[in-house]
């Protein structure tokens, strides 16, 4: 995804606020720890990406109920069913 925009490692782990080392483990299957899932929102927002295609990314599946996907825009139901 990160290529696709044309970012360097380096500028995409600037820009995350991450170091190159954990930019590189997460993108390479390596070991780390993510702190807050904000910030799989913030990748899909640097790599203009919908937000469930970086969950999946990364291994996690998000399922929504109907009734809450028609009421809410993306960025609601993301927050109100990954964060809360």
């Amino acid at each position: 995804l990160r290529e696709d925009r044309g970012l360097s490692l380096r500028d995409a782990a600037d820009q995350l606020g991450l170091t190159f080392a954990k930019l590189q483990k997460m993108e390479t299957g390596g070991r780390f720890r993510i702190d807050s899932l904000n910030l799989l929102g913030d990748i899909a927002d640097l790599y203009v990406r919908p937000r469930a295609e970086v969950l999946e990314a990364a291994g996690i599946r998000v399922l929504e109920p109907h009734a809450v996907a028609a009421e809410l825009d993306e960025d609601a139901a993301f927050a109100s069913l990954v964060l809360h």
